[in-house]
């Protein structure tokens, strides 16, 4: 019998959700008789029947295994080591973090004293005067959130068992990172069995963002200021609906605002936040096309839900996430099961919009490809099998 303790103190108010997938492991893994699983964190959106533990309970409790899903989960697995002495631990980098220690020598070398920046607000005030702009410090507050993560990875090198990547480059960089004592797995991320075509005919054939609304990551401005160009070259559609937003987050009200100014009303729905089932779902499907105009992502959980239910998708180069080398394959193969712009160039994504949104033969081909491409290389149920075999080898 293997005691396995499944952690994840992150948010779980998301669209898509990485706590979905948190949940999905649990699942699977009580289905086994010889394991018992605990849960640390909270599952009660998706189901009452779970074994919980609480963090002033985790001393007192033995784990082989402790899976762990979010940065917030790391000091908890500190203390129970310390307490305990050893135990197995999992950790997936859902958020990108190595992705941020290979781009960033700034953010790694403030992480050498990112117990000091624990609490971002903090940061802010000491690096920033009450006449600082907004935006300004938001933007350090991100780096040093970021910068902290890092910190935190510092710490797991000690003793982190199996670090899990999420996109081929991550492998890599983690390769560099972490000791030899630490293994390095690559479990791509699959879309849940819940996203498919649902073969209904399309209500809408714009756009449709699905994402935290959110500017320092998600870039959503650029995507309104797109749309913005769609118009001024096609003014045919000045008062077509060309984009549903489904989302919620800091700057939403900004958002909304910046569509008001540019006169965009007709033009860009805001749907609020869709939870994460069934009616998220029919909303893929009624769908022409998908938009993500991130500045990073780790894999797009979005990207990998719309193409799932046949959408065309349409992204930037920098978040078309590599899935394998040898030959180097990307998520999203440009012509074939999307179209990918350049991310600086607000002309080119007007013109690959207007593509997917103007022939509705080509953006149904597309789609159907991108569909076929989730089925034969990105399973939940293979994603499910490979993080028992980490257990198991453990």
């Amino acid at each position: 019998m293997k005691n396995v303790l499944v952690m994840e103190s992150g948010s779980f108010k998301t669209i898509g959700g990485a706590a979905k997938d948190t949940y999905s492991i649990y699942e699977y893994l009580k289905s086994f008789h010889n394991y018992r699983v605990d849960a640390f964190g909270d599952f009660s959106k998706f189901g009452n029947d779970v074994s919980y533990v609480t963090e002033k309970e985790l001393p007192k409790r033995e784990y082989d295994v402790l899976l762990l899903n979010s940065i917030r989960d790391v000091l908890p697995a500190e203390r129970y080591i310390r307490a305990h002495g050893s135990a197995a631990t999992i950790y997936t980098d859902r958020a990108d973090v190595m992705g941020h220690y290979a781009r960033s020598p700034s953010k790694r070398l403030v992480a050498y004293g990112g117990h000091l920046f624990s609490d971002p607000s903090r940061s802010e005030r000491m690096l920033t005067g009450s006449g600082t702009s907004a935006g300004a410090r938001k933007a350090v507050r991100d780096f040093f959130s970021k910068s902290y993560e890092l910190h935190m990875f510092r710490k797991m090198r000690k003793w982190l068992t199996y670090y899990v990547a999420i996109n081929a480059d991550e492998v890599a960089y983690a390769k560099r990172f972490f000791t030899r004592t630490t293994k390095i797995e690559y479990v791509p991320r699959a879309p849940h069995e819940i996203f498919k075509r649902l073969g209904s005919k399309k209500k809408f054939s714009g756009a449709l963002y699905v994402g935290r609304l959110e500017e320092t990551q998600k870039n959503v401005s650029f995507l309104i200021k797109g749309i913005k160009r769609v118009v001024e070259l096609h003014r045919e559609l000045s008062k077509t609906e060309l984009l549903r937003i489904a989302g919620t987050g800091p700057d939403e009200q900004h958002y909304k605002e910046l569509a008001r100014r540019l006169g965009l009303e007709k033009n860009i729905t805001f749907l609020g936040f869709v939870e994460n089932g069934p009616g998220l779902v029919e909303l893929y499907n009624s769908a022409g096309f998908l938009v993500s105009t991130s500045n990073w992502e780790g894999m797009g959980r979005s990207i990998l839900e719309a193409m799932a239910c046949g959408l065309p998708v349409l992204l930037n180069e920098k978040i078309n996430t590599v899935i394998s080398y040898n030959p180097k394959t990307t998520l999203v193969s440009d012509g074939r099961t999307g179209l990918v712009y350049n991310h600086s160039s607000i002309e080119d994504f007007a013109d690959k919009f207007y593509s997917l949104y103007s022939d509705a033969e080509q953006a149904r081909h597309i789609g159907a490809n991108a569909a076929i491409f989730i089925d034969n290389e990105l399973s939940m149920g293979r994603v499910l099998e490979a993080y028992k075999r980490m257990i198991d080898s453990t």
